[in-house]
């Protein structure tokens, strides 16, 4: 993967503490970062002047795999190339000398990037669970009846869009995959 930035800043520019980033046109990306807790907004596409707007209102990072980008933006962006996304990442990390925390992993909403998930228990999502966003997914099934281990399972709730999240094979697969990125002190 090659990682082009805005040459008007310097490197440690791009270094801040709690870096905030604009996604374009990689969606599996913004998600991994979210679930790495890092505050990601994105958008298939943005149109004219949103993006530099967004960044410069938010105090975010573009990450784009648009040429224009190189061209056409004075704030801080990072030009990716099509490729592997543990690769993308790996950049993202290394270029912005952002360490991760086990502790923070999966903290954020994946679906709105909210960052207060509330641990709640199984009669908290009950009826969330059986409502009709989850209807067509395997899980609906599941929790039509009511099993034992569903009582004793963790579940997070989304404060602003009530996205619930629970500790099941899709969870424990995805901290798997996301434990490569914790730093290592």
């Amino acid at each position: 993967v090659v990682i082009l930035f805005n040459e008007s800043y310097s490197s440690e520019e791009y270094h801040q503490e709690s870096p905030k980033f604009i996604v374009e046109n990689f969606e599996n990306l913004s998600r991994m970062l979210r679930k790495l807790s890092l505050d990601t907004v994105y958008k298939e596409k943005y149109g004219k002047g949103e993006l530099t707007k967004l960044s410069r209102n938010e105090g975010r990072i573009i990450i784009s795999g648009k040429k224009e980008i190189q061209n056409n933006c004075k704030d801080k962006w990072v030009f990716l190339k099509q490729g592997r996304e543990d690769a993308q990442i790996r950049e993202i990390l290394g270029f912005h000398g952002i360490s991760i925390d086990n502790s923070e992993l999966m903290t954020r909403c994946v679906k709105c990037n909210h960052h207060e998930l509330t641990k709640v228990g199984y009669e908290d999502v009950k009826e969330l669970l059986a409502s009709e966003k989850y209807r067509n997914k395997s899980i609906s099934k599941k929790y039509q009846e009511e099993k034992a281990e569903d009582l004793e399972r963790q579940y997070w709730l989304c404060g602003a869009c009530k996205q619930v999240y629970w500790e099941g094979l899709q969870y424990l697969k995805d901290k798997k995959q996301l434990e490569q990125y914790v730093s290592k002190d």
